[in-house]
């Protein structure tokens, strides 16, 4: 089944360190099963976006999608991300994992034996 998801508000992660921001994306699924990513980058860690592994992040009212991602592709087929931004980038992508939002933490003493 093909489909896209647009949105505007997005970051690309590695790890727990920001890698990327991102102001307007589309996601798109095709025929075959094949995940894109095609997305305007407007702020950029350079180092962090040419580690691996990368996960795009996409926030929605119950939570978030993420994608992790196979293949990145910067302008002019460079291998890695222009000098200035904003610049748009393609990315091929693993189906999406959804994480529900986490509420609050509570922390119950452990009484003593």
């Amino acid at each position: 089944m093909a489909g896209r998801l647009t949105g505007v508000v997005g970051k690309i992660d590695w790890s727990y360190y920001a890698a990327a921001a991102i102001n307007g994306y589309q996601v798109s699924r095709d025929a075959s099963g094949t995940w894109t990513l095609q997305a305007t980058v407007v702020t950029a860690n350079s180092f962090n976006l040419t580690q691996r592994p990368l996960v795009f992040v996409a926030p929605y009212d119950k939570g978030e999608w993420r994608w992790w991602i196979q293949t990145l592709r910067f302008p002019d087929g460079r291998d890695y991300p222009p000098d200035r931004a904003p610049f748009v980038i393609t990315a091929t992508l693993d189906p999406p994992d959804v994480q529900p939002k986490k509420g609050p933490i509570y922390v119950l003493p452990i009484r003593a034996a």
